[in-house]
């Protein structure tokens, strides 16, 4: 999973959860605009495939 350096990304609960569930996580580099609406692009064509599917 690539994120940003959103709190929700950084938190403790977010990393034992995302572990727990075998997920490695990237994350883009500080201020790096580009790499995070790609990031933001995929994150909300798969919400609405998932609470449309």
């Amino acid at each position: 999973m690539h994120t940003d350096h959103s709190a929700q990304y950084t938190s403790t609960t977010f990393a034992e959860a995302r572990r727990s569930a075998g997920v490695r996580q990237s994350m883009s580099a500080v201020g790096s605009s580009a790499d995070n609406a790609l990031v933001e692009s995929f994150n909300v064509t798969f919400k609405r495939g998932t609470l449309q599917g």
